[in-house]
C-alpha cells in the first residue's frame, strides 16, 4: 500500500477541450485519502461560461444544459483549493488536469502554488503496460471500468489501480515522495531532462526548444541566456542543468 506522510488526493478534470491555454474545466471530482484509510469524496459540475463542443460531449456525455446553472470557476475554485489543501495528489495522466487547474486559478486571480508530491497511475503503466485507464482497470483489478469519462468514477479506478500497482510490482517504491520522483523526475530515453527541454547528440547536450537556440550544444549557450531562464518558468530538473551548466558542470549521457 501506499506509505503517506499526508493525506492524498486522486483527481480528475471534465474539459471542453484539450489545451490548457484555452479550453475549462467542466467537472472535478475527487478522492481524499487519509493517513488512518478513510476516505472522503467530492464531486462537482463548474460552469465554463463557454460553450462545450459537442465532439467534446461525446466523450464525457456533459452537456450546455447540464451545466448553464451550475456555479463558474471563480465560486467553485476556492472549494477545489480546500480540498486539495496539504495534500499530495494522485490520478491518471494527470499532468493534463493540472495544467488546466493551474490555468483556472490563475484566470480568475485566486493565488495557488501548491508543494505537493504527485503519483500518476498512467506513469506506471506506461513504465510497466501502456495502456489506458479503461484497459488498466481491466488489467490490474479484473473488471470492466464503467462510467469512465465521470470524475469522481475514473478518480477512484486510478487510485484503485495505484494500488493493485503497488501490489504487484514489488520492485515500486512505496514512499510517495520516491514513487513522485521514479515517475516525473527520470528522464525518457534520449532526453536529458523529463520536460524534453535538453536532448543528447553524440553525446553533448542540446537544446530542444525554441528557434533559435533548438539544436544549439549547452555549452555554447551564452551566460544572459542561461541566466534569463533561472528565473523563467522552467522545471526544478531544467533549472538545475542551467545552474550546473553556469559554473561549468554539464550532464554524462548514461550508457
Amino acid at each position: 500500500m501506499l506509505r503517506l506522510k499526508r493525506p492524498i488526493v486522486s483527481f480528475d478534470l471534465e474539459t471542453t477541450g484539450t489545451n490548457p491555454e484555452t479550453d475549462r474545466a467542466i467537472q472535478f471530482g475527487g478522492i481524499k485519502l487519509f493517513l488512518d484509510g478513510t476516505t472522503k469524496e467530492f464531486e462537482i459540475l463548474i460552469n465554463p461560461e463557454i460553450p462545450i463542443p459537442p465532439e467534446t460531449t461525446k466523450v464525457h456525455h456533459i452537456t450546455d444544459e447540464m451545466v448553464k446553472d451550475e456555479l463558474p470557476f471563480e465560486l467553485v475554485g476556492p472549494k477545489i483549493k480546500i480540498f486539495l489543501r496539504d495534500c499530495d495528489v494522485c490520478g491518471y495522466n494527470i499532468k493534463f488536469d493540472y495544467k488546466i487547474l493551474v490555468a483556472e486559478f490563475k484566470r480568475v486571480s485566486i493565488p495557488w502554488n501548491p508543494e505537493f508530491k504527485a503519483v500518476d497511475a498512467f506513469k506506471i503503466f506506461q513504465l510497466k503496460e501502456r495502456r489506458s485507464l479503461e484497459a488498466a482497470v481491466k488489467f490490474y483489478l479484473d473488471r470492466e471500468h464503467k462510467n469512465s469519462h465521470t470524475s469522481l468514477s475514473d478518480a477512484k479506478a486510478a487510485l484503485e489501480v495505484i494500488q493493485a500497482q503497488l501490489k504487484r510490482y514489488d520492485d515500486l517504491p512505496r514512499d510517495v515522495d520516491e514513487l513522485s520522483d521514479l515517475l516525473f523526475l527520470k528522464p525518457e530515453p534520449g532526453f536529458v531532462d523529463p520536460d524534453k527541454k535538453f536532448i543528447w547528440k553524440n553525446g553533448e547536450v542540446v537544446f530542444n526548444f525554441g528557434k533559435k537556440f533548438k539544436g544549439l550544444p549547452l555549452k555554447n549557450a551564452s551566460t544572459n541566456y542561461l541566466t534569463w531562464m533561472l528565473g523563467a518558468e522552467f522545471s526544478k530538473p531544467v533549472k538545475q542543468i542551467v545552474r550546473d551548466a553556469l559554473n561549468g558542470k554539464y550532464p554524462v549521457e548514461p550508457r
